[in-house]
């Protein structure tokens, strides 16, 4: 009961904005890595070219199921050996989501039932 109340206080002091905003951003990064991954994956099945077209080869220094292989291959889809095509989507795949997650939402736009003389409330999201 006592973690709860103390979480519970804590929620209510932080910025659920802010929290929500970040925790989206991360999860673009993630979306991008399960991206890579099918790049790889159909890469391995001769369904796109590239497999052997690296961009970077650390496999001596990081093992493909070491621990951290597999935390990098996980959170940023990039193995110890990673394709250029790889690399090349999961930046594409980054920049062009992250830019349309972190741009600035204008006004709500009004449909054309509403533009009478009427008043208008705010709408609630």
């Amino acid at each position: 009961i006592m973690l709860g109340r103390l979480l519970l206080l804590g929620a209510i002091k932080m910025d659920l904005g802010k929290f929500f905003r970040i925790s989206g951003a991360a999860l673009v990064v993630v979306a991008g890595a399960v991206f890579a991954y099918g790049i790889h994956e159909l890469q391995e099945a001769h369904l796109l070219p590239g497999e052997d077209a690296l961009a970077f080869d650390i496999s001596a220094q990081v093992g493909k199921e070491s621990a951290l292989g597999t935390v990098m291959s996980v959170l940023t889809g990039f193995g110890p050996t990673t394709s250029w095509l790889q690399l090349f989507a999961w930046i594409g795949y980054v920049a062009v989501v992250m830019t349309m997650f972190l741009r600035p939402q204008g006004a709500p736009v009004t449909p054309a039932s509403q533009t009478s003389g009427e008043p208008r409330t705010p709408a609630r999201v």
